[in-house]
């Protein structure tokens, strides 16, 4: 009996304390001002706010970024210490595609001229054609 009374009250307890919590949210959020707009502000806020308007219009924008250039890759047939060598270049970047053993004296000195300084080419297909003339 003493255990149905004391459950009782603690019951009894717990309703009061929800019902005080929850109305108490509820009259909170009904009473709570709404944030204010530009519409609520008095009229010498307006005209302050119309004053710093056209501040934000006149910031200055930066001009474009340029578009980085696109780096050519080419072919370049060279003769080096009796080797005719193949490259591909990419920008600062050479790379060794393929290398063959060549006798110059067989050759023209205007061709051996040129291979020295390099013949270049726009594709790899392009490449390996003329290297196969001058080893064919």
């Amino acid at each position: 009996m003493k255990s149905k009374k004391i459950l009782f009250w603690l019951l009894s307890l717990l309703f009061i304390a929800v019902g005080a919590f929850s109305s108490a949210y509820f009259i909170s959020t009904k009473l709570s001002p709404k944030p204010p707009t530009a519409e609520d502000a008095p009229l010498h806020a307006k005209e302050i706010i119309n004053r710093f308007e056209p501040v934000v219009s006149e910031l200055p924008t930066l001009p474009p970024t340029p578009e980085p250039t696109p780096v050519m890759i080419y072919y370049s047939l060279v003769l080096e210490n009796r080797m005719l060598v193949l490259y591909e270049i990419d920008g600062e970047a050479k790379k060794e595609i393929k290398k063959l053993t060549f006798e110059p004296a067989l050759f023209p000195e205007e061709d051996i001229r040129l291979l020295k300084s390099g013949i270049h080419a726009k594709s790899l297909e392009e490449g390996i054609e003329i290297l196969e003339n001058f080893i064919s």
